[in-house]
C-alpha cells in the first residue's frame, strides 16, 4: 500500500533547509550531514589510533559512528538522566558557546560559531577535554597541521598532540600494548 502525495507537499520537500515561518531565516536540520562527514570519518579510522578524542561540529554524532573515534561531544547525543543532561548542556556550552535557542534553531547558531572558530580555542578545548584532533567546515581558517581536507571539512591534528597518548607514532604504536589502543568513552 503506498501514500500519494499532492506535488509541493512538505513531506516531499528536500530535506536539510526549513524555513521556521514566512519571512523567517533559513535554518539546517540535522539530516544535513548524513554522509557528508563519512570521508573524514573514515579518514580518521584509518589514520588516528584507536585511543582519539576529537572536537567535531554540533552535528557530528555521524562522525563518532563512522570513525570510530570518541568525540568531546555533539549537540544530539545525551542521556536522559537530570545530572547527564547538565552536564551535557555545561559540556555543550564550553565547546560551541552558550544560546538560549531551542531545538534546530540552537543547532544552526552552534554550527555558525564553530565555523568560527579560533585555533586559541580548538587548544584549549584540546587540553581540557584530550582532544588531540579536531574537525572543522573546509572553509574555518587554521594553522593547525591539516591531514585531510575536501569540500566539507578538514581534520587538523592540534599542536601538543605529539606528547598526547592518542597521536600516531608508528614506532611508539608498535610498542604499546593493545589494551593501551583501546577505544576512549565519555560518560556524562
Amino acid at each position: 500500500v503506498g501514500l500519494l502525495l499532492p506535488a509541493g507537499h512538505p513531506l516531499l520537500r528536500p530535506l536539510g533547509v526549513f524555513r521556521l515561518s514566512e519571512g523567517a531565516a533559513p535554518f539546517e536540520t540535522s539530516v544535513r550531514s548524513d554522509g557528508l562527514l563519512d570521508p573524514v570519518a573514515r579518514f580518521a579510522r584509518a589514520q588516528t589510533p584507536r585511543d582519539a578524542v576529537v572536537i567535531t561540529p554540533p552535528r557530528g554524532a555521524r562522525f563518532r559512528l563512522v570513525s570510530e573515534r570518541a568525540i568531546v561531544i555533539d549537540f544530539k547525543a545525551f542521556v536522559f538522566q537530570d545530572a547527564a543532561i547538565r552536564a551535557w548542556k555545561e559540556r555543550l556550552d564550553d565547546v560551541y558557546g552558550p544560546t538560549d535557542l531551542r531545538g534546530f534553531p540552537a543547532a544552526a547558531a552552534l554550527t555558525r560559531r564553530y565555523r568560527e572558530i579560533s585555533d586559541a580555542e580548538l587548544a584549549r578545548l584540546g587540553q581540557r577535554y584530550g582532544a588531540s584532533y579536531a574537525v572543522l567546515f573546509a572553509e574555518t581558517p587554521t594553522r593547525y597541521p591539516v591531514l585531510f581536507k575536501d569540500a566539507h571539512y578538514q581534520l587538523v591534528r592540534l599542536l601538543g598532540a605529539e606528547t598526547h597518548p592518542t597521536f600516531r607514532d608508528p614506532e611508539s604504536l608498535a610498542a604499546r600494548p593493545e589494551s593501551a589502543l583501546a577505544p576512549f568513552t565519555h560518560v556524562f
